[in-house]
């Protein structure tokens, strides 16, 4: 049947070295399962998982005119793509390499729906975006990467805008289409390279549709554009000509997408989730070696220890929650209304000429100077909300029954653990597409786990997509605020209007949506650190009843087992090392 679950599958020939690091990987498994520490065997068997499956994703962006789909049909080899501003274009398509060509919708719902036939406009309203299954030569030799055509700057900010929220900060790099005819580039296409560079994602420029000039003006088109990016921006971004009439143009748009490089964006995130994982490994290991000594009964102890902590800790942080929340309003929800107003108004010119343009200039204007606003203010928040909570635990509050030296010492100890975590990296968040496989409840779990890469930043994006949904709702009413007055400066006029009317409207409107978007964040982490507290525990306990077990057995066998433990602690740390543990 042509709806089989083999068609989600897609065997990676990756390019990135990968081989060493998951080397590494199988060792800890291996030597997780030998200590029976099943939670840490599973958390790395899933790392190894992600791994694999790691790959950056390429968004072509730029206006409909500007020829993005053409050329992406030119790097395919065939014409796939439509290249008019049809449905299909107007919604983040992924190319996927399969000997099988298929379409398969992602819908807001979560549901995935195979599509042998034109899609549909309503198909498009109620889909995130498209996975398009095509044989390749080109996309099969780009397994690193995830090639995105996305819809026009021209399709609607409401669609744009969705779009480009699904991939900020998962490892994203950018090629910005530019036709050549329109000689320059726009303010506005200006505006979202330096948006693109706040987020610290690569971008090279394609210079399109060069057949339709001479040599001359393209060269003199071609350094024009980069004159203006270095003296907006302040730095140099790659400029490359290209025309779908280029006889080498498949292999010249194959080079341009080898020069992102996916090593650096792989090491920074995978093995870093790697690195905090081994640390909390490490600790369950050591503590069966400084333990080995002990009773049954000894043991017994220190494990109901550990639950003890475990269920007080988690119950101090609920208790918590209240105090956090309303701290976390008072510091920072009107230090993030302030900085969405300051660049408001600091970008008041701006504003007033694409008031002129029309509705959808304005609304669009508008939401290209939150949308950067709001997520780098989030960001920080949720980069210093995980450190801040961490810090402020005050364990003299935390009441245990027979409050021993020894439990003292395991909380300590797990505050210690907890701080030399980085939240980044333990985040939750909803899943976004299955990683193309079969099994359907590995698959749940990495995506529920690690969502991929995740980020700081994509966590922001993530909190900041819904309001700014909203921000393109309530606009038009109030655009419909601005009144000009006979006589008089329209100018002026309208500084005044968006000024004293449309920019304290926005504010107001978000305000509780920033109370929302912070009581979330504050919420997650709070589960994250619960969830970490449970983790960190969970290994100890593991370890210790597995030392426990083999003291009961022979002492010969026991003996041999400690040698051992020496011997594997030893590994973990030189492993560790690598990846700064």
């Amino acid at each position: 049947m042509r709806d089989s679950i083999t068609y989600f599958f897609i065997i990676i020939n990756t390019m990135i070295n990968k081989k060493n690091y998951n080397l590494d990987i199988e060792k800890i498994i291996e030597i997780a399962k030998k200590y029976e520490i099943e939670s840490s065997k599973e958390d790395f068997k899933l790392i190894l998982e992600e791994s694999k499956r790691f790959k950056i994703n390429v968004l072509f962006v730029g206006s409909f005119s500007a020829g993005k789909s053409a050329l992406l049909n030119c790097l395919i080899g065939k014409n796939i793509l439509e290249e008019s501003q049809a449905p299909e274009t107007a919604i983040a398509t992924e190319l996927y390499d399969s000997e099988e060509e298929y379409t398969v919708l992602n819908k807001e719902d979560g549901s995935r729906k195979i599509i042998t036939s034109k899609i549909s406009e309503e198909d498009i309203k109620n889909s995130k975006y498209i996975e398009c299954y095509v044989s390749s030569e080109n996309i099969k030799k780009l397994s690193d990467y995830t090639i995105v055509d996305t819809p026009g700057f021209d399709s609607g900010i409401e669609r744009h805008n969705k779009a480009l929220m699904q991939y900020i900060g998962t490892g994203t790099a950018y090629v910005l289409v530019v036709d050549v005819e329109k000689g320059t580039l726009s303010k506005s296409v200006l505006n979202f390279i330096d948006e693109i560079m706040g987020y610290e994602a690569d971008i090279i420029v394609v210079l399109n549709k060069c057949d339709k000039k001479n040599k001359e003006e393209v060269k003199i088109i071609k350094s024009g554009i980069e004159k203006s990016l270095k003296l907006n921006l302040f730095k140099e971004i790659l400029v490359l000509e290209a025309s779908i009439f280029d006889e080498d143009i498949s292999n010249k748009l194959y080079n341009l997408i080898k020069k992102f490089d996916p090593q650096y964006l792989y090491e920074k995130n995978i093995m870093k989730l790697f690195s905090d994982k081994i640390g909390i490994l490490s600790n369950g290991i050591e503590l069966i070696r400084r333990n080995q000594d002990f009773d049954e009964k000894k043991y017994n102890e220190e494990i109901s220890n550990r639950e003890k902590i475990k269920r007080v800790m988690i119950e101090n942080l609920s208790d918590e929650k209240e105090k956090i929340q309303n701290d976390l309003n008072d510091k920072q929800k009107y230090e993030i209304l302030d900085s969405i107003s300051m660049e408001l108004n600091s970008n008041i010119d701006k504003l007033v000429i694409s008031y002129k343009g029309g509705e959808d200039l304005f609304k669009r204007r508008i939401v290209e100077i939150i949308r950067p606003a709001l997520i780098k203010k989030i960001d920080n928040v949720s980069k210093e909300l995980f450190k801040e909570i961490i810090e402020n635990i005050n364990l003299n509050r935390i009441e245990i029954e027979d409050n021993s030296v020894d439990i003292k010492e395991v909380m300590e100890n797990l505050m210690n653990q907890l701080k030399g975590l980085e939240n980044g990296n333990f985040m939750k968040l909803p899943e976004r597409r299955n990683f193309n496989t079969g099994d359907s409840e590995a698959s749940s779990k990495l995506s529920n786990v690690y969502m991929g890469v995740t980020s700081a930043l994509a966590i922001a994006t993530n909190v900041v997509a819904p309001v700014l949904e909203l921000v393109i709702v309530f606009l038009p009413v109030i655009i419909k605020l601005v009144k000009l007055a006979i006589g008089g400066s329209e100018e002026e006029q309208l500084k005044s209007e968006i000024q004293n009317k449309v920019i304290p409207e926005i504010v107001n409107n978000l305000e509780s949506q920033v109370e929302k978007i912070l009581s979330e964040l504050s919420d997650e982490m709070i589960q994250n650190i619960n969830n970490n507290i449970n983790e960190i525990l969970t290994v100890e306990n593991e370890a210790l009843e597995r030392i426990k077990a083999k003291k009961l057995e022979e002492k010969e066998k026991f003996d041999k087992f400690v040698e051992e433990i020496d011997k594997d602690i030893k590994i973990v740390k030189e492993i560790g090392e690598k990846y700064g543990k």
